[in-house]
């Protein structure tokens, strides 16, 4: 239905610019003077000057004349007949009978406002206009999701988003590579346990040493993941809901309602939650340096990411759509997955994470990865480790024991080289305590199906301003 009244809509904005073309049979006609204007005793630029018409006059112009490459327009000037130069002259409307009322300085405007009310119409159908066609972009954008897996078209996304996105994925494999560089020696457990508890402690810190000399591209990552992605896309999902509301309490599926809304749906989304999209990732940047994050990729399907990155207070009716426990990344149990501990689990790399992904392909769900900004704490390789400890990782083995071992030594986050020859990182997390949007921050959505970034409808929930995150670290008073 909106289609429909949209082409109509288009159809009356192209009318009423085609009755806006001014033409020598439209005179006489009731003008405005754009600036100082000279009256002239005939239709040149030589001729004298019999008097001076001031910005916003209006006047009564009864034909027009052409002089060479200029119009001239006839005025009625003190009771006689003048001439002004038309490029300074805006056309309002023709009248059928001149009527004017003169002093001085000229003609002023003693008419009422709605003497020019067919050129606000036209204004007014010039800009429902506008916002029609970019509700009609967003809402061909959002159909993309439905495109087949097959489909020619998606591909070219994914491509685009290679592109765009090599050199800033490897500066950041660069920092993942410089902040312990020696990790590729410690991939299998061959240092003795006598040795292990002394070489924790001097490659900790080195490891700080490390975080501290390459500050500048940390924070040059920071900036481009935090502010520069996070923004835009934060901004995309918002843009969404204010064109293509998913809410019917806010304009979806109906034409009055999407209208009358409109400007409640830019104050709340743009104004609103893209003004604290933008703090936060200011702020979050500053924070990165003091404490340091990772971007990490997490592979899952499409119905448990929108559980765990959406927004629930925006768009209440949506909460109930997963059993899934919203806005946090939920701790593995199982162990046919948990084989590096309970946790949340992510990758360094976008193959890995993929793969996981891929699973969720092969179950008929839609496969995405979620980019994410990770503060990992103190990270523990498994390798340094006792042997006994190491052991348990992987296939079979007592993954219990590895939260165990990181609990008691104050680790936040295992590393493990794992049997696909991948390093697997898993932040510690028992009751899912630590998985709040402060600790893993999502930075976009990339479906593997349509090879595009996803939309997260309603918005992805806030990094710091958000009820659950105030109270997890401190801020407000609640059970924590």
């Amino acid at each position: 239905m909106i289609f429909y009244r949209g082409r109509l809509l288009l159809l009356l904005l192209l009318l009423s610019l085609a009755c806006g073309t001014v033409r020598a049979s439209d005179y006489p006609a009731r003008c405005r003077v754009t600036t100082n204007l000279n009256v002239r005793s005939k239709p040149s630029k030589d001729a004298s000057r019999w008097g001076r018409l001031s910005k916003g006059d209006t006047i009564t112009v009864e034909y027009t004349t052409a002089k060479g490459t200029d119009s001239w327009g006839a005025v009625n000037f003190k009771n006689k007949r003048g001439y002004v130069a038309m490029r300074y002259v805006q056309y309002l409307s023709s009248l059928d009978t001149v009527s004017s009322t003169t002093n001085h300085s000229g003609y002023r405007d003693t008419t009422s406002f709605f003497d020019n009310s067919w050129n606000w119409a036209r204004w007014v159908l010039l800009g429902l206009a506008i916002v029609f066609g970019i509700y009609r972009f967003f809402k061909w954008v959002d159909n993309i999701d439905n495109i087949n897996a097959e489909s020619s078209y998606p591909k070219h996304f994914l491509r685009l988003y290679y592109v765009f996105s090599f050199p800033i994925y490897w500066l950041n494999q660069l920092e993942h590579f410089l902040v312990e560089p020696w990790r590729y020696l410690f991939r299998k457990d061959w240092v003795s346990d006598k040795m292990k508890p002394t070489l924790r402690v001097v490659l900790e810190v080195l490891s700080v040493v490390l975080y501290i000399a390459i500050t500048p591209l940390r924070l040059f990552n920071a900036v481009i993941y935090n502010i520069l992605i996070h923004c835009v896309t934060g901004l995309y999902d918002l843009i969404f809901e204010v064109f293509t509301p998913c809410d019917s309490r806010e304009g979806a599926g109906s034409a009055g309602r999407w209208i009358l809304l409109f400007p409640w749906r830019v104050l709340k989304y743009l104004a609103f939650h893209g003004t604290l999209t933008v703090i936060e990732s200011v702020l979050w940047t500053a924070v990165d340096v003091f404490i340091p994050a990772r971007t990490l990729y997490h592979g899952t399907d499409l119905k448990a990411c929108e559980a765990i990155i959406r927004d629930p207070y925006r768009n209440k009716h949506l909460k109930k759509t997963s059993d899934w426990t919203t806005g946090t990344f939920l701790a593995s149990t199982s162990p046919n997955c948990s084989w590096a501990g309970r946790g949340v689990y992510f990758a360094i790399n976008r193959k890995l994470a993929s793969g996981y992904s891929d699973r969720a392909g092969e179950c008929g769900r839609d496969p995405v990865m979620i980019a994410c900004r990770v503060s990992m704490g103190r990270v523990i390789n498994y390798t340094l480790s006792p042997s006994r400890v190491y052991r348990q990782a992987g296939y079979g083995g007592n993954h219990n024991e590895l939260n165990i071992f990181g609990d008691k030594h104050g680790y936040t986050t295992g590393e493990w080289y794992n049997n696909r020859h991948h390093w697997e990182y898993c932040l510690f997390d028992w009751q899912n305590r630590y998985n709040h949007p402060w600790r893993i921050r999502p930075i976009y959505v990339l479906n593997f199906r349509t090879g595009r970034a996803q939309h997260i409808k309603g918005g992805v929930q806030h990094w710091l301003f958000d009820k659950a995150v105030l109270t997890d670290i401190g801020i407000l008073r609640g059970k924590k």
